[in-house]
């Protein structure tokens, strides 16, 4: 989620979940649009925060930054994410997949729907870390394409929210159900069958959603969206 603050490189790393030093690393390569100055001082904006979440959450998926600079070219580079995304639910699980939100979108959030936060940190789509939030960096790119397609932040909060009491709703079943299908399993291919499992619940709920939105096609326009190779 980004705000509409204009922020220093330190700010911009700690948004991201990266490091200064990354951010230099891809403005160098040209991963990056250039920031704007303000005398001696370099500002970055949301379309910064944007870029460098995409960048984060495909880079983390297995492409190589050059394959991820191709797609930027190419404008391919979110629905690339949109795929992989579901392809890959689980790949970004963990507290190493979670990025901190901004305080301004914080601030934004509580002003234009007071109780919207709580409802996200409630169902665990937002986990609070003391003072910061924290969200799953794939989930922000997501939110991050569909800013740059006009959907404003809490529309798209929204989405996320109404997903996750879905998924609440149902998952004291499935997990029952998925417990009983691999119970005769053990340590590692136990948790492996479980996130298999997992991602094949979230797959078809996409799929009758997709559906019930008139996007009947969208399994092969997703099988047919390929990334380059390395």
């Amino acid at each position: 989620m980004i705000g509409r603050r204009e922020l220093t490189l330190e700010d911009l790393a700690v948004s991201t979940g990266m490091t200064a030093r990354n951010v230099r690393a891809y403005r160098a390569r040209g991963l990056l649009p250039p920031p704007t100055r303000e005398g001696r001082r370099l500002r970055y904006g949301p379309e910064h925060v944007a870029r460098l979440r995409l960048i984060r959450s495909l880079h983390r998926s297995g492409l190589s930054l050059r394959v991820i600079g191709e797609l930027l070219e190419r404008g391919e580079a979110e629905e690339t994410l949109v795929r992989l995304s579901r392809e890959r639910l689980v790949a970004s699980w963990g507290r190493d997949g979670l990025v901190p939100l901004l305080p301004d979108n914080v601030e934004q959030l509580r002003e234009v729907a007071p109780h919207l936060l709580e409802a996200l940190e409630s169902t665990g789509i937002v986990v609070r870390d003391g003072e910061c939030r924290l969200a799953n960096a794939a989930a922000l790119g997501l939110v991050s394409a569909l800013l740059a397609r006009d959907v404003d932040l809490v529309a798209s909060t929204r989405v996320a929210l109404l997903a996750g009491r879905a998924a609440a709703h149902v998952a004291d079943d499935l997990s029952r159900l998925v417990d009983e299908l691999t119970a005769h399993l053990d340590g590692g291919t136990r948790q492996e069958a479980t996130r298999l499992a997992v991602q094949l619940a979230a797959t078809a709920f996409a799929d009758v959603l997709a559906r019930r939105l008139g996007l009947g096609d969208v399994g092969r326009a997703a099988t047919a969206v390929t990334a380059p190779r390395p």
